[in-house]
């Protein structure tokens, strides 16, 4: 007669194979300890999947609708593999050439964007313990070039002779610009900064380029009967989608936004104008209209022109003004096209 002991029976259960559960979803033997919670999550995933694979069918299939103008025919039947959405449901369509499908998410769930920079608080004296950041570049050089006590008084001095004339430090460029008007030409002094070095600043900054979009996009909300197309951001709009579809496909728009605000004028050097501001429409709102980096950057100056007693308010004379402006503005993109047309990471 076998006679097993409690021993026995410890060791003959520690050496049977461990039972594992199979799932058909991700093709996995998984143990049986977690099979509920893994199964919840495979099965989300999964539909997830399918939503959005039904969500690209159907845009495809209005596309080609749209092509044929047969919408009044269309088969009934067809709409039986319809997705069913809910109210406020945003769909996410993407610019063919940036390769993204289209997406469905619930209200509740969108994002589109990373964390906001202010959780990433800056630093706003990195030139600590130093004075200003000229103190610190100033001492930066000296130490770099090795200067004794007499030479570093010496390029301080000269500095302080230079602050004097602070105007000509601001980075910015002067020049001419000449516009015709009732038979003589008028010509106007232009200060302004280069645009796209301005720009390749922005794009190297690790912590803004993150929050940049290149690729157009088109959001739409679920009304409970059809999703409805909304813009809140210059890449949602119908143009800024226009203009990547003219690019090579590996290359990106990069907008620029250019206003002037004549209710500031203000001082430059001994010259007066009123400040003309950039900002990058790749930018999200919230970054594009605050402050800091990423935020509006005064590129130039309006010129004033000042009524002349003979022609103000005349039609001529206020398409004068406006074409000086336009001059102006047109000086600014050209610091940015000509500089080059793309960039590569």
């Amino acid at each position: 007669m076998l006679q097993l002991h409690h021993n026995d029976i410890i060791n003959l259960h520690n050496m049977a194979p461990e039972c594992t559960k199979f799932c058909d979803l991700c093709k996995q033997d998984l143990k049986p300890r977690g099979w509920t919670t893994h199964r919840k999550a495979c099965e989300k995933k999964a539909e997830k999947q399918r939503q959005n694979q039904l969500v690209a069918e159907s845009i495809r299939r209005e596309d080609l609708e749209a092509e044929a103008d047969h919408f009044a025919d269309a088969d009934v039947s067809e709409c039986a593999s319809t997705p069913t959405f809910q109210v406020d449901d945003i769909r996410c369509e993407y610019h063919p050439s940036s390769g993204i499908p289209p997406e469905v998410h619930a209200f509740e769930d969108f994002k589109r964007r990373p964390t906001p920079l202010a959780s990433i608080p800056p630093n706003k004296h990195p030139w600590a313990p130093f004075k200003s950041r000229l103190e610190f570049e100033l001492t930066e050089l000296a130490l770099e070039a090795c200067l004794n006590n007499e030479q570093t008084d010496r390029l301080i001095r000269l500095c302080n002779r230079w602050e004097t004339a602070s105007h000509r430090l601001t980075g910015f460029t002067q020049d001419m610009i000449s516009v015709p008007y009732d038979g003589t030409i008028r010509e106007f002094d232009l200060h302004y900064r280069n645009l796209w070095e301005w720009a390749t600043d922005l794009l190297r900054d690790p912590q803004l380029f993150p929050h940049m979009v290149f690729d157009a996009q088109h959001f739409s909300k679920f009304d409970g009967k059809t999703f409805v197309t909304f813009v809140d951001e210059p890449y949602m709009a119908e143009a800024f989608w226009n203009v990547q579809s003219q690019l090579p496909e590996d290359a990106k728009p990069l907008a620029f936004i250019l206003y002037a605000d004549k209710t500031k004028l203000s001082l430059f050097g001994t010259a007066r104008g009123y400040p003309v501001v950039a900002c990058l429409a790749n930018l999200p709102t919230d970054i594009r209209n605050g402050q800091g980096m990423g935020g509006g950057y005064v590129v130039g100056w309006l010129p004033i022109v000042k009524d002349e007693k003979d022609h103000a308010g005349k039609p001529s004379w206020v398409n004068f003004k406006n074409a000086v402006w336009h001059e102006v503005n047109g000086l600014n993109v050209l610091t940015a096209s000509s500089a080059g047309s793309f960039l590569r990471y």
